[in-house]
């Protein structure tokens, strides 16, 4: 039987977000799901009075019950986070977050 492209990549999928590998146990909307976890980001717009942290995660797409939505609010590794932006390519989903300290 020949592997497809996406037989290869659903694959590589999984090598990637293996814990022993990248991956790590987090907590979203309160389901545990393995990710990628880019750095957290802190932001301080001091004439505007605004602080905020940003995060992005990589996930695979079926770990997902629901795909979250810009502006939508999501438990993050307990605390609530508003989705900045959501790409789906490959069957990795990647999100990003933000949270305001305002």
């Amino acid at each position: 039987m020949t592997e497809t492209l996406g037989d290869v990549m659903l694959a590589d999928l999984a090598t990637i977000l293996d814990p022993a590998e990248f991956g790590e146990s987090v907590i979203l909307d309160g389901s545990s799901v393995t990710a990628i976890v880019e750095d957290v980001t802190t932001e301080d717009v001091p004439d505007q009075g605004v602080f905020f942290s940003t995060t992005k995660i990589h996930l695979a797409e079926s770990s997902l019950e629901d795909i979250p939505v810009p502006q939508e609010e999501v438990e993050f590794n307990g605390s609530v986070w508003r989705v900045l932006s959501v790409t789906v390519r490959a069957g990795l989903a990647t999100i990003i977050l933000v949270k305001d300290f305002s």
